[in-house]
């Protein structure tokens, strides 16, 4: 198939699915190839249009409901009482984690 068919199939493609026009060609290749094409337009249009109605009947639902927030107050002091938070020493272990880079010659190079 040559880039002109190509061409002349693929602007049939789009008049075929914006347009509902159906081509005529005078080349059997042509034809042929559109023929593949238009069932699998058909298809997907017809998947498409299944997805749309279902997507509006779930529409018409409603949605998911809310969600409702059932935490006690009184429950946080037993969450994890030992924890202890890594935040300060942040800074403290990047600079331990570098510090020991700079004294291994193989990560000397990304330095």
């Amino acid at each position: 198939m040559t880039d002109e068919q190509l061409g002349k199939i693929v602007r049939a493609m789009l008049d075929y699915e914006i347009n509902g026009v159906l081509p005529e060609f005078s080349e059997p290749i042509m034809q042929m190839t559109f023929s593949f094409v238009r069932s699998n337009l058909d298809r997907d249009r017809e998947k498409f249009i299944e997805r749309c109605q279902k997507n509006a009947e779930n529409g018409k639902k409603g949605g998911r409901p809310s969600k409702t927030d059932n935490f006690d107050s009184s429950q946080s002091d037993n969450i994890r009482p030992d924890y202890q938070s890594d935040v300060d020493d942040t800074d403290a272990k990047k600079k331990a984690i570098k510090d020991r880079m700079k004294n291994d010659p193989d990560w000397n190079q990304y330095l």
